[in-house]
């Protein structure tokens, strides 16, 4: 009789643990239940919101609340995809923009949002804002297609980054063990990231910015093809993706490779003038490649104005106006009426310049007093005499210019020089002996003060910048033709220093200069005196380490580093744990009446 009691005691256990399973499971589902895998289809205007939110182009809409949209917000919102995509913009739902909706394409959002796209002027390429920090780039295929062999999917995916690296200094090196910069995976449906696949057509893959990881995810079920028109050619898509993987968001030029759309298999394929533009502009250029320069009016393109000056020799004379850097990672030295942009990586000039400010820098004079780029706003900031402009990158930015005391009080007009310290991130001013601290609204109390508190850098400056060549950031002070190097946490000019700007800067060619660059190996700074780079605390450092606003109306804003699995809903969390509770109390309770 015992036998027979614990035998159902045993059999209601096993119904008990097969509902609690069945209800993990039901929660479980309900947590993706809003995120479909099917192929979106658009035949209606329905379907066009769908699309359009999916692909960033609807800001805050969300399809499971019903939220209301006015036909002219929809009207306006389908002009600007429509005008995006090439197509005449006509606010209604054409043949052609329905046929253009359901083409194949990549999973990656046009736009953050239709504010950023009205600001957008003639440059067509649209750079995401983060980039790798170096120009060796490791990858491997972690899982490969299951309809196309290994061998063919692992050559496609060797010639797309080759692709980019005949125009750029970047170099790619295929790894099959060990941790990767960018992981390539093909995989079906949901696969971890909340972004799932839909099957053969529809979305073919989508890639991760540098700040994500880079990562490229391609669509198992797709029938990937190898210089054939049949199926989605593999090689086309991947260049496409990584370039995502790079730094590149979708352009607008329909016949750029980075345009969303999927144009089909092309046997002469190569990279559209605007792919590399905007490549370079992050990267610089292949030594072996001409440059493509970006342009941001029809006017502003190389060779369609003549030059009426002639550019300054910077071998025979290194003195500048100004140096600083911009949010794509770019490094630019100003002089009289022309630029020149450096290699980030290795110094020296880039091919292709100098240049005119007036080609690329809209409504900067010549001879400016300064310029300074701050980190965490993404602004540069360019001054001379009383007036200042600022810019993201080339893109000027309305409403300027200013003048300084009315976006910088209690900073003087006509300075020398201004540079954030990377001891503090706080925008510091130079003019003459003196210097400011420039803090949240005014000049900090207490400045100006003497430039000699600075140890060892001259008593005037005409360009500073601060620099990170190697794992520790140095801040350079530039005067006539040298520069010093100054040791941010000694908090003093470092040994051997000054040198001529010439040849470590512009990597002018001189007897001795050969000298030096056979004695450079790997990866070592330029500037390397044999210091120790450990970092370490100085007591002259400022308290203070508030990050650095330059005294206008913009917002500090931080990029999300987190890597590219999103995270769950508080409300997800809060019934998964309610049911696991559940459940485990269940359990429990009978297993006690079993032992029992």
């Amino acid at each position: 009789m015992d036998y027979i009691i614990t035998g159902f005691k045993t059999m209601f256990l096993g119904r008990t643990l097969f509902y609690h399973v069945l209800l993990t499971l039901i929660v479980v589902v309900s947590v993706y239940a809003d995120t479909t895998t099917e192929n979106l289809v658009v035949k209606n205007d329905l379907d066009a919101v769908t699309y359009l939110s999916k692909f960033g182009w609807l800001e805050g809409y969300n399809k499971s609340t019903a939220s209301l949209m006015t036909l002219e917000k929809f009207r306006t919102t389908v002009k600007m995809f429509q005008r995006f995509a090439g197509l005449p913009p006509t606010g209604d739902m054409t043949s052609e923009t329905i046929r253009l909706m359901n083409t194949p394409r990549c999973g990656v959002m046009d736009s953050v949002g239709t504010a950023d796209f009205a600001k957008r002027r003639k440059r067509r390429f649209v750079i995401q804002g983060s980039k790798w920090k170096k120009t060796d780039i490791t990858y491997r295929i972690s899982r490969f297609p299951t309809k196309l062999r290994s061998i063919d999917a692992s050559k496609d995916i060797a010639k797309a980054f080759q692709a980019w690296s005949d125009v750029t200094p970047l170099k790619f090196i295929s790894k099959s063990s060990g941790p990767v910069d960018i992981d390539i995976v093909f995989m079906s449906g949901h696969h971890g990231d909340r972004n799932p696949f839909d099957g053969p057509t529809g979305t073919l893959a989508h890639a991760y910015f540098p700040n994500y990881g880079g990562d490229a995810h391609f669509d198992n079920d797709e029938y990937w093809s190898v210089d054939s028109p049949s199926g989605t050619n593999l090689f086309q898509v991947a260049v496409h993706e990584f370039g995502h993987s790079l730094g590149l968001s979708h352009s607008d030029i329909s016949s750029s490779l980075m345009a969303p759309f999927y144009k089909g298999y092309d046997p002469n394929f190569q990279l559209h003038k605007d792919d590399i533009a905007a490549i370079q502009e992050l990267y610089g250029s292949h030594p072996g490649h001409r440059p493509i320069f970006p342009t941001d009016d029809a006017e502003n393109r190389p060779g369609e104005r003549p030059t009426e000056e002639k550019a300054p020799d910077m071998c025979k004379d290194a003195s500048m106006d100004a140096i600083t850097t911009t949010k794509n990672g770019a490094m630019y030295m100003f002089k009289g009426a022309f630029y020149w942009r450096l290699n980030q990586y290795k110094l020296g000039v880039d091919p292709g310049f100098p240049r005119r400010i007036d080609w690329d820098w809209k409504g900067v004079p010549s001879n400016i007093d300064a310029a300074v780029f701050v980190k965490h706003t993404g602004y540069t900031f360019f001054f001379k005499n009383d007036r200042y402009w600022k810019f993201i990158n080339h893109h000027a930015i309305a409403g300027y210019p200013r003048y300084i005391r009315d976006g910088f009080p209690g900073i003087p007009d006509n300075i020398d020089s201004a540079f954030v310290w990377s001891g503090n991130d706080k925008v510091y001013i130079i003019k003459g002996n003196q210097y400011w601290r420039y803090g949240r609204n005014s000049a900090s109390i207490g400045y100006p003060r003497p430039l000699s508190t600075w140890t060892g850098i001259p008593e005037r400056v005409d360009g500073a910048l601060s620099f990170q060549f190697t794992n520790v950031a140095k801040t350079y002070f530039f005067y006539g033709q040298n520069y010093y190097r100054f040791d941010d946490d000694l908090f003093k000019v470092s040994r051997r220093y000054p040198r001529p700007t010439a040849i470590w800067w512009v990597k002018c060619k001189t007897k001795w200069s050969d000298l030096i660059d056979q004695q450079e190996t790997g990866n070592k700074d330029d500037f390397d005196d044999g210091t120790d780079d450990k970092q370490k605390i100085s007591p002259n450092k400022d308290a203070e380490t508030v990050a650095a606003t330059a005294g206008d109306e913009y917002s500090i804003i931080r990029p999300n580093a987190s890597r590219r699995i999103t995270p769950l809903s508080p409300v997800t969390v809060v019934l998964i744990s309610l049911s696991s509770l559940f459940i485990s109390g269940s359990i429990l309770r009978n297993l006690k009446r079993v032992i029992a």
